[in-house]
């Protein structure tokens, strides 16, 4: 590998792993998407571990994220903006199950991560946010 070549692949580990913390993907989210073990994801965001390079289909996959996090983010900024409200309430989710049972569709740590940027900012804006809990679904099975 020469030195351009390692550059870029210095580049790319560093996006992926500064891309996957700011849209609120674990390793372990990531692991579960594309069938490999966690290890596997600390190894692409290594920068000493030039035998295990980015795949290409992981870096897409994180780049697409980034484009609906900041599109859902500046939707929802938005929105709050308009609305003209001093203060708004916003979800935080406790876990994966519990998004779930909610209907919710992906990862539960991706949709906070909206939350919080958007939080920051209206809450640059003036806006007060305040932060709730989801009330926990009852699960079906448990239902008598």
């Amino acid at each position: 590998m020469d030195e351009q070549q390692m550059m870029q692949d210095r580049k790319e580990r560093a996006e992926l792993r500064a891309v996957r913390t700011l849209v609120g993907l674990t390793q372990q989210d990531l692991a579960a998407k594309f069938g490999v073990a966690i290890g596997d994801v600390s190894n692409w965001e290594n920068a000493k571990k030039r035998h295990f390079p980015v795949p290409a289909d992981v870096l897409d996959y994180v780049r697409r994220v980034k484009r609906f996090h900041d599109d859902e983010v500046a939707r929802r900024a938005d929105k709050i903006l308009d609305s003209g409200a001093s203060e708004v309430t916003l979800t935080y989710w406790r876990s994966q199950p519990i998004y779930e049972r909610s209907g919710m569709p992906g990862y539960f740590s991706v949709e906070n991560g909206i939350s919080i940027a958007v939080a920051s900012i209206v809450e640059y804006e003036g806006v007060r946010v305040e932060w709730e809990y989801p009330p926990v679904p009852v699960n079906p099975e448990q239902q008598g």
